[in-house]
């Protein structure tokens, strides 16, 4: 019966050891998270910034299809070929601005979530990092008490 109890204290104070190096780790990957949810943060404004320089092509091809028209209107009859162009550039740059645009849509969804996960990540770490030391602390006293314990049962079996 005594080498049962022990058995069983060896094996809980074991558990208790691991629990520690577990609360230790989720505290680390925890960081490790919000860091990963940080870079992704960086990377979605270099995408802001590049569909700026999207839109600005866009508007500077809008201005080309307007010069290409006014072109075409000062050269009559010689300047339909400038009409042929300047429909195309039009078509080109009203399509970019709606793509630009529909991207700029799903981004700041995207952006939205991101912000939404990094504010749940920060919680849960505000968590992790205020019960992980009381984890750690109410560990060391069950190995003490289980040791004790288990030093108690050694003297009881000589």
């Amino acid at each position: 019966m005594i080498n049962s109890v022990s058995e069983i204290s060896q094996n809980r104070i074991g558990t208790a050891k691991k629990m520690k190096t577990v609360a230790l780790s989720g505290e680390e990957n925890m960081q490790k998270n919000l860091q990963s949810i940080n870079n992704i943060s960086m990377f979605t404004d270099d995408i802001k910034n590049t569909i700026e320089v999207i839109e600005n092509v866009a508007e500077q091809t809008s201005i080309l299809s307007l010069n290409a028209a006014i072109e075409a209107a000062h050269s009559g009859e010689a300047g339909k070929g400038f009409n042929i162009v300047e429909e195309e550039i039009r078509i080109l740059s009203a399509t970019t601005k709606e793509s630009s645009n529909n991207i700029t849509s799903k981004l700041s969804q995207v952006i939205s979530e991101i912000l939404n996960t990094k504010k749940l990540s920060e919680k849960t770490n505000d968590s992790i990092k205020k019960s992980a030391p009381v984890l750690v602390i109410l560990l060391q006293v069950l190995v003490k008490y289980l040791t004790a314990f288990m030093k108690c049962l050694w003297v009881l079996q000589k």
